[in-house]
């Protein structure tokens, strides 16, 4: 790969790190939407993986390409950590048995 190793490498840590912390927030929900709203987080950070830094290690691109490649690769990430962080808030709010009405 090109000169990205290092970001790509720093994504990826905090991928599994994002994977970690939604994994175990799951186990403390019992609300099925709750629920569904951090499997669209990991969903979005398995893309980050699968998709994005996968794609950054195999294929060969400018390092301006790399660059702005990766940066959506952080936009995505950052999106999942949204939507665990509003989970986070609604426990903490409410406690891990909160429900959604709707």
């Amino acid at each position: 790969m090109q000169n990205g190793d290092g970001r790509t490498h720093e994504i990826q840590s905090k991928v599994v790190a994002e994977m970690a912390a939604v994994s175990e927030l799951d186990g403390k929900l019992e609300d099925s939407y709750l629920k569904q709203m951090l499997r669209h987080a990991l969903n979005m950070v398995g893309d980050v993986e699968s998709f994005f830094l996968r794609s950054a290690r195999q294929e060969p691109r400018t390092p301006d390409a790399l660059s702005k490649w990766l940066d959506n690769a952080e936009a995505a990430l950052q999106i999942a950590i949204q939507q665990r962080k509003l989970a986070e808030n609604v426990i903490a709010k409410f406690g891990p048995n909160a429900q959604s009405i709707g």
